[in-house]
């Protein structure tokens, strides 16, 4: 059924019926009633991608998550966050659409804006991570399409919501101070993400000749590691910039004989999996994803609908949960960073 057949059935003109399916006040209630007793009888159903060309507008959002986000399987974060980002998405009555694209490939820009802004299939565009090798930004805010990334972002005129991450990588150095460390160690899986930068940036704020360990997303690779650096015996303190990695920097320092958090104090960004943090005592940072998620499909909603201007940022407060490896009192809860 279309509309010129809904309006032979009822006996008006395919325009009175479109008011109808639009909810256009120009139709008498009696007309209406008409209408709307026909759509129901024959289960009139409007085609939604004709919808979408008509009023330019599709009620869909799309993810672009990077082509190679399975390498990064061992960091809960992703998953995490587009569970969020569908559950928020849902909350708003859009659809969501999931976007592979190879983000540091040149033309990843391109692309997506022929594939999926062009034809309508996405009305704007909510990105997973950013990094100064990204080719999917520029062209997109160059052709004006609203854009949110789902973290900082250091590109001009970028929209994205954020953790306050560096007031929580100062806070975990302050911490760390507190609790009489002097020789921290930082590890860390990337440095090429502004969250990890900005975290950096805020812990040596506190501790300006931390020791640093960069690692790839590899528990085996980072277990390796982390064995040579404790075989120096040279560090009272770590922080691990990522989530994943404090399990394994546990393990490595117990099974070095050192004790959690007499002889080295150990604290995490991130707080994913919540059980394994209470059984290993483990103070960390926390991320809230559902809040995130929600503040940021509302952005680009605003984005979309003009009510947001180019660049516009919400920055989330950061808070610490203690839980004894820093050996401080457990139990208690700090929040730092700036409020939306």
């Amino acid at each position: 059924m279309n509309l010129e057949d809904i309006a032979k059935l009822a006996g008006v003109s395919r325009s009175t019926v479109s008011r109808v399916v639009n909810n256009d006040p120009r139709v008498s209630a009696r007309v209406r009633t008409r209408v709307q007793e026909t759509i129901d009888a024959v289960g009139y159903r409007p085609n939604a991608a004709a919808r979408a060309l008509a009023s330019h507008r599709s009620r869909a959002i799309g993810l672009v998550v990077p082509e190679d986000f399975a390498d990064y399987h061992v960091d809960a974060w992703y998953a995490i966050i587009i569970q969020a980002v569908l559950a928020a998405a849902r909350d708003a009555g859009q659809s969501l659409m999931l976007i592979m694209e190879d983000t540091f490939a040149p033309g990843a820009g391109q692309r997506v804006l022929s594939q999926f802004i062009d034809s309508h299939r996405v009305d704007g565009l909510l990105v997973l991570q950013h990094s100064y090798r990204d080719h999917l930004s520029g062209p997109l805010l160059d052709a004006g399409v609203p854009v949110v990334h789902l973290c900082e972002s250091d590109y001009p005129h970028t929209a994205w919501v954020d953790n306050d991450n560096r007031r929580g990588g100062a806070m975990a150095a302050e911490m760390l101070r507190s609790a009489g460390a002097s020789r921290p160690l930082i590890v860390a899986a990337a440095l090429e993400h502004v969250p990890t930068r900005r975290r950096l940036q805020g812990f040596h704020d506190i501790f300006p000749a931390a020791g640093m360990l960069i690692t790839d997303h590899s528990v085996s690779s980072a277990d390796e590691m982390l064995r040579k650096e404790f075989a120096r015996k040279e560090f009272d303190a770590v922080f691990t910039i990522n989530g994943w990695l404090a399990p394994v920097a546990h393990r490595v320092i117990t099974e070095a004989g050192l004790r959690i958090p007499t002889d080295v104090c150990l604290i995490s960004f991130d707080d994913f999996d919540t059980d394994t943090s209470r059984r290993l005592e483990l103070t960390s940072l926390v991320q809230h994803t559902t809040l995130l998620a929600g503040h940021a499909v509302r952005l680009l909603i605003d984005r979309v609908e003009g009510r947001s201007p180019p660049g516009e940022c919400i920055v989330l407060d950061t808070e610490l949960i203690s839980r004894g490896s820093c050996g401080e009192l457990t139990a208690i809860s700090m929040q730092g960073g700036a409020a939306e």
